[in-house]
């Protein structure tokens, strides 16, 4: 167990003369801390070739500005057509109160039926349309 730890720190720190000399001699000796020193000078190697990636500088905050910009895009859309809904929601109610007078006001109709639906025909009305149902038959 000691030369492995002398193996492995030798990776990430520098020994001293003695402790080199040590483990020089302990690798010649030992096989099997030869082909630990092998394979953990293969995993280094391949996780080297593997790196992350580094971003260019400036990165975070590109990309922090470029949604800023989107969220702001988003809310100018969002207000706008907000801004358009409550416009067409008071011109609406307004054509509603115009239509609902007219018909109390001009046309004395105060039920709601007689207000939104359509006028009921009367029964002159009826008669009076060439309909074939209404025909008489010889």
């Amino acid at each position: 167990m000691k030369w492995l730890d002398l193996l492995y720190r030798s990776f990430d720190a520098r020994l001293s003369e003695a402790e080199q000399q040590r483990l020089e001699d302990a690798l010649k000796a030992d096989p099997e801390l030869r082909d630990e020193r092998q394979r953990v000078l293969e995993v280094r190697r391949l996780l080297q070739e593997h790196a992350p990636q580094r971003f260019s500088p400036f990165f975070a905050a590109r990309v922090l500005h470029r949604i800023r910009e989107q969220r702001r895009q988003s809310e100018d859309f969002l207000g706008a057509l907000q801004w358009a809904f409550r416009r067409l929601a008071v011109a609406g109610v307004l054509a509603l109160l115009l239509l609902i007078a007219n018909q109390v006001f001009v046309h004395k109709q105060r039920s709601l039926s007689s207000i939104f639906g359509p006028p009921q025909p009367t029964l002159e009305e009826t008669l009076a349309l060439n309909h074939p149902l209404m025909e008489e038959t010889p």
